[in-house]
């Protein structure tokens, strides 16, 4: 399996270096021809330099982005996702630039794509955990994803998490230009897109663990933002209320690879 592995950065000089050689370290061992695309929004800490002085160590799997002039998650990722389909990968495996999402799963990310349209990365479903965060972001992210859900009408746990696989099937039909994201909402739209278009999903359960150099690109702001986006695309498209609309597991040693899990819709 081909996959483009996809991050946006902004001042990330700190880790890329490291999330870079564990990507290349947890899918060393397999079949799968894993490329990296990074877009980075001319990052002042150098982090534009280092990628390109790394391609030597990645040649022809490292492709990197320089934007000028612009700057937010949601446009670099929808760059990056129409860059990244370019490639003809069989999937897009988006994740952040900080070492908070860890490689290791990787491999159960492409094994799990085979036979979903969405692969999502789960912080809140068993087995999945946040650590070294503040009491206070978790409640707060917490809260923030039942609003999402609530406003969505999702049964979709994780909606606010940035570690998800997309087949390119599901990617295809996405319309990008019209996107209203600028900010990390592009996440929870991406998820909504591909709900309207039929996807079926499958949640896992991962261990975010917070970032331990640089600092967070969060902003408050942005989480309002979100809440904006998500009720003018419900008012344009309606809610997403199948009734069985995804699977979860709450162990991944409970998922068999390679086997097919129906979705009930």
């Amino acid at each position: 399996m081909k996959a483009v592995v996809l991050i946006a950065t902004y001042n990330e000089v700190l880790n890329m270096e490291r999330v870079l050689d564990g990507i290349q370290s947890s899918v060393a061992s397999t079949s799968h021809d894993v490329h990296v695309l990074v877009v980075d929004d001319d990052s002042p800490d150098g982090t534009g330099k280092l990628l390109d002085e790394l391609k030597d160590r990645y040649p022809g799997k490292l492709h990197v982005i320089h934007r000028k002039n612009q700057r937010g998650c949601g446009s670099a990722r929808r760059l990056g996702f129409r860059e990244a389909l370019k490639l003809k990968p069989d999937c897009v495996i988006e994740m952040d630039g900080d070492g908070s999402h860890n490689p290791r799963y990787l491999p159960l990310f492409l094994n799990l794509i085979q036979n979903y349209d969405v692969v999502i990365g789960s912080r809140y479903v068993e087995g999945g955990a946040v650590v070294h965060w503040p009491l206070k972001r978790k409640i707060i992210s917490l809260i923030a994803n039942q609003i999402y859900r609530t406003i969505l009408g999702s049964k979709i746990h994780d909606l606010s998490g940035g570690f998800k696989a997309y087949r390119y099937e599901m990617l295809q039909q996405l319309p990008f230009e019209e996107f209203l994201s600028n900010g990390y909402s592009i996440g929870i739209e991406t998820i909504f897109r591909c709900y309207k278009k039929g996807a079926s999903f499958l949640e896992v359960p991962v261990v975010f663990a917070n970032r331990e150099k640089g600092n967070s690109k969060f902003r408050w702001k942005e989480a309002f933002e979100a809440l904006r986006i998500l009720i003018t695309l419900v008012l344009r498209f309606g809610r997403a209320i199948r009734i069985f609309d995804f699977e979860q597991v709450d162990s991944a040693s409970r998922i068999t690879p390679g086997k097919k899990h129906e979705i009930q819709k």
